[in-house]
């Protein structure tokens, strides 16, 4: 009887966020999307971010995990970075740790020189901490984004939007029926998120000398959640996957005077509500369960509420279809391709225990369409904790 109550209050709760999501307000101009580009992060080299973000399924009869802390920084357009001379540099100084000897803003013009027109993201960091249990997992985590903006491609008339989320987000398990030949599981994970963005563009010319406590900041808070059901047979070898991501995905925005009053929402002036979309989502994941090596195969078909609803964008099949590969060795080495929406991603891992060093190689759409505008992005992540799975 009481699982019966939590499946009518979610289809509840679910239904309505479906019909509050027909009232279009406003899209959000900070809401720049990333075809084709998945963080390493939420990934299967990462147990408590992969529940939180991507299938809190998985999270079925867990054991004690930590993750303590958990980095990523994902440099866009590397390629582009390197073949000038002030990333060459940067790269020299880099790897021969002269930290002290890194200019920052100099890597920030040669990763924009030749970038092209409009909007582009350019650095991504993150960071979060989080814990799992049998059924539970919680953790916080934080990211700054800078993106900038340029007429003519050349970057000597970007402008700069940086922009700061943090969520604290608490997924939970919910088993119906497990045995072997037949596992059914419901997933929710339900987030605090917060949001905040320059109100104005910093010009690139100010940027050395750019005084943040001068300009005024957007920021909001939203309570999106995502559902998931997944049936999995064969001993949990196969499983057939179905999901609902950002439900409920409304932020509320007000304009603040300076970061430190946009950081307390203190105040505020100029409200708005914000809308960024849902995405229905479905997937078929193959894992033989293997112990020496074992590989993971997984098929997603994402956005297909979306591919048929909106008449005015550019809604290619190709760019809701998302086909990763991974291959476990010993438990200790993860190599891992992508294909998402057509642009090809590679990775690798080392592991023990919990903790774990990664990287990813790959390209995604910085363009209206597929095709446009495809930018290279390496991402390096570190991971200390423990895994009791």
């Amino acid at each position: 009887m009481k699982k019966i109550t939590v499946i009518a209050l979610i289809a509840l709760m679910s239904f309505s966020v479906f019909a509050y999501s027909t009232q279009y307000l406003e899209k959000a101009p900070f809401n720049y999307d990333l075809k084709g580009f998945v963080p390493q992060e939420v990934s299967s080299t990462n147990y408590i971010n992969h529940a939180l973000y991507e299938d809190p399924t998985t999270l079925k009869n867990g054991k004690f995990s930590i993750m303590l802390p958990s980095l990523s920084v994902t440099h866009f357009n590397t390629s582009g970075f390197l073949k000038t001379s002030e990333g060459s540099v940067f790269l020299s100084n880099l790897l021969k740790f002269k930290f002290n000897e890194l200019n920052l803003v100099s890597a920030l013009y040669a990763t924009i020189q030749n970038f092209g027109v409009g909007t582009n993201a350019l650095v991504n960091l993150d960071g979060g901490f989080g814990f799992a249990g049998k059924n539970w997992a919680f953790g916080v985590n934080a990211r700054a984004l800078v993106e900038n903006n340029s007429a003519s491609g050349a970057g000597t008339d970007s402008d700069f939007f940086p922009q700061a989320d943090a969520a604290a987000t608490f997924a939970y398990n919910i088993n119906f029926i497990d045995n072997n030949s037949l596992s059914l599981d419901l997933g929710i994970a339900a987030r605090f998120a917060y949001r905040t963005r320059v109100v104005n563009a910093i010009d690139v010319g100010t940027l050395e000398n750019f005084d943040f406590s001068a300009i005024s900041f957007k920021a909001g808070w939203a309570v999106p959640v995502d559902v998931t059901l997944a049936a999995r047979i064969l001993d949990g070898k196969v499983g057939l996957i179905l999901s609902g991501t950002n439900l409920n995905g409304y932020y509320y925005m007000k304009n603040y005077e300076n970061l430190e009053k946009a950081i307390t929402m203190n105040g505020g002036t100029d409200a708005t509500t914000v809308y960024t979309p849902w995405s229905l989502n479905a997937a078929v994941e193959l894992n033989p369960q293997w112990k020496a090596v074992n590989p993971k195969l997984r098929v997603e078909f994402a956005g297909i509420y979306s591919l048929f609803a909106d008449k005015d964008v550019d809604n290619e099949l190709l760019s809701h279809l998302n086909v990763r590969a991974d291959v476990d060795i010993l438990k200790i080495i993860n190599l891992n391709v992508a294909n998402n929406a057509g642009y090809w991603q590679f990775g690798a891992g080392v592991g023990i225990a919990g903790n774990t060093v990664s990287v990813l190689y790959g390209w995604h759409e910085a363009g209206a369409k597929l095709g446009y505008k495809p930018v290279d992005t390496l991402t390096f992540s570190v991971k200390l904790g423990y895994n009791g799975n």
